[in-house]
């Protein structure tokens, strides 16, 4: 979906392919990693879709063929009528004929995902609230080889269970004709009657993490078995709840090709400008964290530290060499014939002389991610094109073989915001506001 609106654009997006891979093979997959299935169990809105879209994110990012399949989209997007029902109707939830139907089709696109797409993990999404459920799906999977890792979201912060529901509220007010209230009402139905069947993960002949409140108590049980489950566990024992927003945006005072609005404004009203766009775009309260290069002028961050931002200079972020060029036809003039023909090749691998490639800026880049989930607050990130560019593929989920390609707009900021269903991006230009 796609809405422009004068100076801003917004894309929702639920694809968790993509993602500026740091690593690849031929045929796509990880040779000594085999396929796994992830299930996700928990009661609603206890965060098992964010932690969903985040692995799946984490595991692209690796190089990893990574879906999500979640139930309540199948319901949402192919039946309507039938998302009232579901609502309406919660005692009769896992025994409903139609509910079913729509496992179902969810657990064939896996199967045809993981066999004919080529994937190699799948991660099925749902409340799958029942030993009984669980042992049913742990063994279809494993009779054909492959690994079952259960992934169980415990809550018992409120405010974290609060903002969950409201998030489905919203989505729930925009796929059916119900108010605010009626949606509220049925939501919370459908809790309290999972509730009272639903049996929390202990079964000790399974792999399985329990989560409670995100990473604030992990437990673990048979999950030390294999790359992609070790890499799994580091995300999340690193993962925290958070509302906020992400930020990317060009820096201002760095050695490259810019815009005429940003070459040509000064420090002070470019923080204004700054400030004024964050506002417009109805960021949270939190006070922000500003990630930056460690070669922006000291004038730039008086003045953002002054306005409120958390200022961190990152050597992460710093620019790399094709930053240094104004397009691809001095890019050529710079390397000669042969050196361009081989950057044309793979853009994305391609290492500089004395320099880095974009892949190499995508592995420096990892530890600065996992680190933004520790954040609470809105984060801004500014940084020279290619950086930004790197970023913008991790955020959204963009294959490495397109970074080069990305029309950034130098005189935009990007906000992107994280749902259970995928993530919004905004866009908006500075020099409009």
């Amino acid at each position: 979906m796609k809405r422009v609106t004068n100076s801003s654009t917004e894309i929702s997006f639920d694809s968790p392919r993509g993602g500026a891979q740091i690593y690849t093979t031929e045929n796509g997959l990880l040779y000594h990693a085999g396929k796994l299935v992830v299930i996700m169990a928990g009661l609603p809105a206890r965060g098992k879709s964010r932690i969903a879209r985040l692995l799946a994110r984490y595991l692209s990012w690796l190089g990893v063929q990574c879906d999500v399949f979640r139930v309540d989209e199948y319901i949402e997007s192919f039946n309507s009528g039938f998302s009232m029902k579901f609502y309406e109707d919660p005692n009769t939830l896992h025994e409903h004929r139609y509910y079913q139907k729509y496992v179902n089709n969810c657990l064939t696109d896996i199967n045809e995902f993981l066999y004919k797409q080529n994937g190699q993990v799948a991660i099925f999404d749902d409340i799958n609230g029942t030993k009984k459920r669980r042992k049913e799906l742990v063994n279809l999977f494993t009779k054909r080889g492959i690994k079952v890792l259960l992934i169980e979201s415990m809550c018992t912060d409120t405010n974290i269970i609060n903002d969950n529901i409201a998030t489905v509220i919203k989505r729930l007010l925009k796929i059916t004709n119900m108010d605010y209230e009626t949606a509220s009402s049925l939501y919370n139905k459908r809790v309290q009657a999972v509730s009272e069947t639903y049996e929390p993960v202990d079964e000790i002949e399974y792999s399985y993490v329990k989560l409670r409140n995100y990473s604030e108590h992990v437990i673990t049980n048979e999950s030390n078995s294999g790359y992609l489950i070790s890499r799994i566990l580091f995300l999340l024992i690193n993962i925290r709840h958070s509302t906020a927003a992400v930020y990317l945006l060009l820096s201002p005072a760095l050695k490259y090709p810019l815009c005429d609005f940003l070459s040509a404004t000064d420090s002070t009203a470019f923080v204004d400008t700054l400030s004024r766009a964050i506002g417009v775009m109805k960021s949270s309260k939190h006070r922000r964290s500003l990630y930056i290069p460690p070669c922006l002028e000291q004038e730039y961050i008086s003045q953002l530290s002054r306005r409120g931002f958390k200022v961190n200079e990152r050597i992460e972020l710093s620019p790399v060499p094709l930053d240094e060029y104004t397009g691809f036809d001095s890019l050529k003039e710079r390397l000669g014939e042969v050196e361009y023909g081989l950057f044309q090749k793979d853009p994305y691998r391609y290492r500089f002389i004395n320099g880095e490639s974009l892949c190499d800026l995508a592995i420096r880049l990892e530890s600065l991610l996992l680190e933004l989930e520790h954040e609470s607050g809105d984060i801004v990130m500014m940084a020279s094109p290619y950086v930004i560019k790197v970023l913008y593929a991790f955020f959204r989920n963009i294959p490495s073989s397109e970074i080069i390609h990305i029309p950034l707009q130098p005189s935009h900021i990007y906000r992107l915001t994280f749902l259970s269903e995928g993530a919004m991006l905004k866009e908006y230009a500075l020099n409009e506001l």
